[in-house]
């Protein structure tokens, strides 16, 4: 485990901005006698910071379909999958892991500030997290209703690639497939009111399914394809 002051150092880093380390402290002099000007308060910069995901906490906000006779499979940690794919340290890992304790923050936010990950390195890691708890299904085999089909038109079913499917109690099943995950969930929080259950498909077969219910020219087709 990390020392505490290893910790501690961590959070007073995410705690203040560049300038804040690099200034000096003032003398005793300078307290007792004239004083400055008082700086006005700035909120913390981190240089190289990049623009934050929009990604809905996992899994809190959403729900993995699987079969109910299934036996619940143990979480993937995000972590555990940035060590498998070179990212990160086991002891960079720990490290975040004991700063989130003490910080609260999600475990992507805390990589990119701490170790300098990049956002799509942790939208990778997040995207696999999320396909190998809920695996893929066959389209084949889900109901798929009208009235589920009118939440949205052509357009943004092509370039989301989203396939509403039906309502099950008081959410929306919705089949997106891997590539264009995040994408459709960043889309369906801003559009979609109701809450929406992504299932995960073969983005061939979401192809066919999307032109049988949105259909639309072949180039049409070709060029969402790109995006």
């Amino acid at each position: 485990m990390p020392r505490p002051a290893a910790v501690m150092t961590a959070l007073r880093t995410l705690a203040m901005g560049p300038k804040d380390k690099l200034r000096p402290r003032a003398n005793k002099a300078a307290a007792r006698g004239v004083q400055g000007k008082r700086r006005k308060s700035q909120r913390p910069r981190f240089p190289g910071r990049a623009t934050p995901l929009h990604l809905p906490a996992f899994p809190a906000d959403i729900t993995l379909k699987r079969p109910l006779e299934e036996a619940p499979v143990p979480a993937i940690q995000i972590g555990q999958l940035l060590i498998e794919q070179g990212v990160l340290t086991p002891r960079q890992v720990e490290h975040i892991v004991a700063v989130q304790k003490y910080s609260h923050r999600p475990f992507g936010d805390l990589a990119e500030r701490l170790y300098g990950v990049s956002p799509q390195a942790v939208e990778d890691a997040w995207v696999e997290q999320y396909l190998r708890i809920a695996g893929v299904v066959d389209l084949a085999e889900q109901q798929i209703d009208a009235d589920c089909l009118r939440l949205i038109n052509r357009r943004q079913a092509w370039q989301f690639h989203l396939l509403p499917l039906n309502r099950q109690e008081q959410h929306v099943n919705v089949a997106t497939d891997s590539t264009d995950l995040v994408r459709a969930m960043n889309f369906c929080m801003r559009r979609v009111g109701d809450p929406v259950y992504f299932l995960i498909a073969r983005r061939q077969q979401l192809r066919q399914f999307l032109m049988e219910h949105y259909p639309v020219p072949a180039f049409i087709a070709q060029f969402a394809d790109k995006f």
